[in-house]
């Protein structure tokens, strides 16, 4: 007879998850699916001990897994995705009441039966094989800040569009992902677009537009991870052919994933949209640059990733709305001289009639600390030069005096 009564949980799996196995459920919450193999590749040494462990976890029901059919037989790779009870846990974590059964269960049907499954599982290995490069060299993997080094954020889909999702009704950015990577004491910050070959090319073309109105170099560079390199030659055409003479106002870069570079993603196959002629040289090794080499952007400083969530998310501020549109803060544009309203350049205005100040004019100063008493600015010329002036609404005609809808404090 069991010893567990109603409304109580099974206290064997506190005694049972390890570190390694809360990392896995937070990596499945915040990147919905991912295969064995990545999986093995983020957080186990052999995929023999991974195997075994991600089948123990989901006869638990922490996790759920399913193999999907192939098109002309064969197998599939066990697909992992957050279990109920996994669920129920990391709820529990936030303080926050559970996932309803049924909701769950209607949650995992449609994410095996989604059309964006081959998507989102191209977008996650595009890190994985990251991470796994960084395991493999760990000597070369050092960023700027000791300590850190390789893939040191990955943003999931959800979390990078709520952060740099649509802004006031227009279209903004939605990145597939957003990153960062450090090598060789650099570190790149990047926005991800994974291609999966099926999209028009006017499509692609109007994801760089978003890119184009948003300032993106303040928080990084953009990489299209293309089909092969037919399809990013023909990329480059239309790019060529879109832009003209002109430059893109961000650096942006592009590679094939059958390039069959031994480093993946992080090896010398990107090529920078401007400089790489791709659209007239089919022969593209002369243009080519690794992953840490592409030009830096965004902020420079480490953002280090929460000590039980490697890689989904870091303790960092959510940029502002003068941040994510004009690449500054307000108190930045501010002793720029621009508008924080706009973007434009503030114009000057008089104090007392609120019309333009031109340039070649001198503002009306009304105390002289400067210390030199030979013309003092004394409150007898002030108030002549007042008196001489037209009412501002809201203000009464009497110089010193405050308005009148408002106390005196």
């Amino acid at each position: 007879m069991s010893s567990r009564r109603a409304g109580e949980p099974d206290a064997a799996v506190w005694s049972w998850l390890r570190d390694r196995d809360r990392r896995i459920l937070a990596l499945l919450e915040a990147h919905k699916v991912l295969t064995t193999a990545q999986i093995a590749a983020l957080e186990f040494p052999t995929l023999d001990r991974a195997q075994r462990r991600l089948v123990a976890l989901a006869r638990r029901g922490l996790l759920w897994r399913w193999r999907p059919a192939v098109v002309g037989g064969g197998s599939a790779p066990h697909h992992y995705a957050l279990g109920y009870l996994g669920a129920q846990l990391l709820a529990a974590q936030r303080v926050e009441d559970p996932p309803r059964p049924g909701a769950w269960q209607t949650r995992l049907t449609r994410l095996a039966e989604s059309p964006q499954l081959r998507h989102l599982l191209g977008t996650n290995q595009f890190f994985c094989d990251l991470v796994q490069y960084a395991c493999a060299h760990p000597e070369e993997c050092v960023g700027p800040e000791k300590g850190f080094g390789g893939l040191t954020l990955w943003m999931s889909e959800i979390t990078a569009r709520e952060w740099f999702g649509e802004f006031e009704g227009a279209g903004w950015v939605r990145p597939d992902s957003y990153g960062c990577f450090e090598e060789r004491g650099r570190m790149v910050r990047f926005f991800l677009e994974y291609d999966t070959g099926t999209e028009s090319l006017q499509r692609l073309l109007e994801k760089v537009k978003r890119y184009e109105e948003m300032a993106t170099d303040a928080f990084g560079i953009v990489l299209f991870w293309l089909h092969s390199a037919r399809r990013e030659r023909t990329v480059h055409r239309a790019l060529a052919k879109a832009i003209g003479g002109e430059r893109l106002r961000f650096v942006m870069a592009t590679a094939a994933r059958d390039h069959g570079d031994p480093d993946g993603p992080a090896g010398a196959v990107w090529a920078v949209v401007g400089k790489a002629r791709l659209d007239v040289d089919a022969a593209s090794a002369q243009w080519l640059v690794r992953l840490a080499d592409l030009p830096q952007r965004g902020p420079r400083e480490h953002w280090p990733p929460l000590l039980d969530k490697p890689f989904t998310m870091a303790m960092i501020e959510q940029p502002t709305f003068h941040q994510r549109r004009f690449g500054m803060t307000a108190e930045e544009m501010k002793a720029r001289g621009l508008d924080p309203a706009t973007g434009q350049r503030a114009i000057k205005r008089n104090p007392y009639t609120g019309q333009p100040i031109k340039d070649d004019e001198v503002d009306i100063e009304l105390y002289d600390d400067t210390g030199d008493d030979e013309d003092p600015v004394t409150l007898d010329g002030v108030q002549r030069r007042m008196a001489a002036q037209p009412p501002v609404r809201g203000r009464t005609d009497e110089p010193w005096s405050l308005p009148r809808n408002r106390k005196r404090q």
